[in-house]
């Protein structure tokens, strides 16, 4: 087999592992949760990621670098939406807190006091 042909099959094996995560990312942005993923998981995933990247350039290996960069790509989706979700949850959590002043009723003795 050709150089070529194989470099072919080991970029193709890392494009179809990668998109293994599609379904995730595709199940978040429907749910708009991602409350159950671990921050720490995809840190250190990407990590990992970064040091695999920079060992298939620095032995200029396509098959290593390439299939990292769309795996980056695709873990960088997901950490945006759970980061974006994450935030929009804490703002709508604290817009309907029983407890904040905005929502607790004034009562008549409060505002005659005022007066």
């Amino acid at each position: 087999m050709t150089s070529i042909f194989i470099e072919f099959i080991g970029i193709f094996g890392g494009f179809i592992t990668t998109s293994s995560i599609i379904p995730q990312i595709i199940k978040c942005y429907r749910t708009k949760s991602t409350h159950d993923l671990s921050w720490h998981m995809f840190i250190i995933y990407y990590i990992g990621m970064m040091i695999t990247f920079s060992y298939g350039i620095a032995i200029y290996h396509p098959a290593i670098y390439v299939p990292c960069i769309y795996s980056m790509t695709m873990n960088a989706m997901i950490m945006y939406m759970k980061w974006h979700f994450e935030k929009e949850n804490k703002q709508s959590q604290a817009n309907t807190n029983p407890n904040t002043p905005e929502s607790i009723p004034l009562q008549e003795t409060a505002l005659n006091s005022i007066s």
